[in-house]
Order: structure tokens, then sequence, then C-alpha cells
């Protein structure tokens, strides 16, 4: 594949009825722009209107996260990161769990957030690289830079190139994103090998190989008081420690 920069662009018109009004008809046509372009294995595409493209159809597969957290660089004296707001998905299914959560300060590399932290996925991640503001989503992969004006074509593909440079760089990405759980999106259907567990829950002990159905499996989880519980019997932290030893790596 060449190392230039493949790229396409195209108008078209966007019509659709007044969002103003409901029980009567008054068209609207916008123009709108099109652009992708192609730098090596990634494909950037942009669109006015907020088309998206089947990427299923085309043969295209999303962005890995890993690819998309080197955005934010390790901070550098020549060039600083700066993480000041992050949205979150949360692994807890349990019934009180917080399903999702945002959170904004001056800088995450030099603040503590929550004990929470390892079982949150980041969806969002806005902040600054070099002073200028950036904005990054995982769940829909997106990029975005500020700037003050509307740039030209031939200016856009200069950046889209270094966006590429900056996503393929083997450099070091910011350690913030270390705190968080790790989605393995790099796993394929002959890659993956399922794990099985039997156990059962028998107080507040976690037991094996024993029969899901027989006495012992129907005894309460209050049959012991709480202050009887002995050394090896397992805590929330133990717990989740060995949920994230059964994920499949």
């Amino acid at each position: 594949m060449s190392a230039q920069p493949i790229g396409s662009l195209a108008t078209y018109y966007a019509w659709r009825n007044s969002p103003l009004l409901v029980d009567k008809f008054f068209s609207e046509w916008k123009l709108g722009v099109f652009v992708a372009v192609q730098h090596r294995d990634l494909i950037m595409v942009h669109d006015t209107e907020g088309n998206v493209l089947d990427m299923e159809a085309l043969g295209l597969e999303t962005a890995p996260r890993r690819m998309l957290e080197q955005a934010f660089p390790a901070d550098r004296a020549s060039r600083t990161s700066r993480l000041t707001r992050m949205s979150f998905g949360s692994l807890d299914m349990s019934e009180q769990a917080i399903r999702t959560l945002a959170v904004r300060t001056r800088a995450f590399e030099t603040t503590f957030t929550d004990l929470l932290d390892p079982n949150l996925v980041p969806t969002a991640a806005p902040g600054f690289v070099g002073g200028k503001a950036r904005y990054i989503g995982f769940a829909n992969p997106r990029f975005r830079d500020s700037n003050e004006r509307r740039l030209p074509v031939k200016d856009y593909l200069m950046w889209t190139r270094s966006v590429a440079g900056e996503l393929t760089d083997a450099g070091a990405r910011s350690r913030v994103f270390d705190r968080y759980a790790v989605i393995r999106d790099d796993i394929r259907p002959d890659g993956a090998r399922p794990y099985e567990g039997r156990g059962y829950l028998e107080g507040a002990k976690v037991t094996r190989d024993r029969d899901w159905h027989g006495a012992a499996h129907l005894k309460g989880a209050s049959n012991e008081p709480a202050s009887a519980r002995s050394a090896d019997e397992w805590s929330p932290a133990q717990e989740q420690f060995v949920t994230a030893r059964l994920t499949p790596r």
C-alpha cells in the first residue's frame, strides 16, 4: 500500500422537513461535504451532516482502543499532555452499581479519583495536548482537535497525516489509561479460549467441584454470622481479582 495519502471528496444536497414545524411542511436543503482520507491502514472520515459509513459492508474495522490512546502521549517537556475530563462505562453488573460516570478535574495525571477505577472503561477522553484542546471517543472512534477557523481541504489533509502519525507512533501513551479496565478488542474467534469454572457460595466462602444442586448448595448465605468469618474467606477485593484472572487474555 502506498505511503502517500489516498483521498476522496464528494459534495451532496441533503433535504429534510424543518424541525420547527410539526403539522406542516417546509423544505430545508443543506449542502453536505464528505471527505475520506487513507493513510496506510487508517481511514479517516468526516461528513458535515453526520452521516456514517456501513463499516461491515465496506470490510472496515474500528481502530483499536490501544491505538486511540496514543492521542494522549506521555507527558514530555517539549509537548505537554493533560487529560481533564473522562466519561466511563462500568463493568459492575450488580443491582446498585454505577452504570456510567463522568469526572472532570484539572489533570488526571496528578489526581486520585476513585477506588472504582479498575471496574471502569473509558468511553470518551477530552484534554489538552501541546496546549491545544483534543477529544477522543472510544465507543465510536472519534478524533477532534480544536481550531478557531475553518480549514481548507489542503490543510485538513495535512492534519489527518499528522493524526495518523500520532496514532501509529511507538512512543508511550499517557499512564492514566493504565488505571482502568482493559478491553481486549484484538481477540479473534480462533484465538479466544473460554474458561469454565465450577463453584458455589456457602456463607462467604467459595467452594469448588461440588454438586451445585446438592444440600450444601442450598444453604443460605446467612448461615454464619459476619463476625465468625475466618481469614481464608473471600473478600470483595479478592473476588474482583479472581474475575480479572478468569478473563481470557
